[in-house]
C-alpha cells in the first residue's frame, strides 16, 4: 500500500442494516477480520471491538484500489478506508 484514505460515518440503525444487505457484507466471524489499516489515526472513533456481535465487514477491489468496509450495528458506526497500491516497488 501506497497510501489510504478512510472515513468514519455515524449512520441511523435503520440505514446501515439496509446498506449492510443491500452491499451484501458478510458476518465477521471473529475480530482479526476487521483489521483498519488507518486505526491509529482515529483517535474521536476507532475500530474497537469487544465482540465480533453485529460487525459486518465487505471488501472490494475498485481498480487498483481495495476498499474495506467496517460496520458496527452496536455503535451505528461505518468505516471506510481506500488503500491505494504502491507502483514504485517501495
Amino acid at each position: 500500500m501506497e497510501w489510504l484514505t478512510g472515513a468514519v460515518l455515524a449512520i441511523d440503525s435503520a440505514t446501515l442494516h439496509r446498506f449492510i444487505y443491500d452491499q451484501k457484507f458478510d458476518t465477521a466471524k471473529d475480530l482479526s477480520q476487521v483489521n483498519i489499516s488507518g486505526n491509529g489515526y482515529l483517535k474521536n472513533f476507532p475500530a474497537a471491538f469487544n465482540t465480533a456481535e453485529n460487525i459486518y465487514l465487505l471488501n472490494r477491489r475498485v481498480g487498483d484500489k481495495t476498499v474495506k468496509y467496517v460496520a458496527d450495528l452496536n455503535r451505528q458506526l461505518l468505516w471506510a478506508e481506500i488503500n491505494y497500491a504502491d507502483w514504485s516497488g517501495n
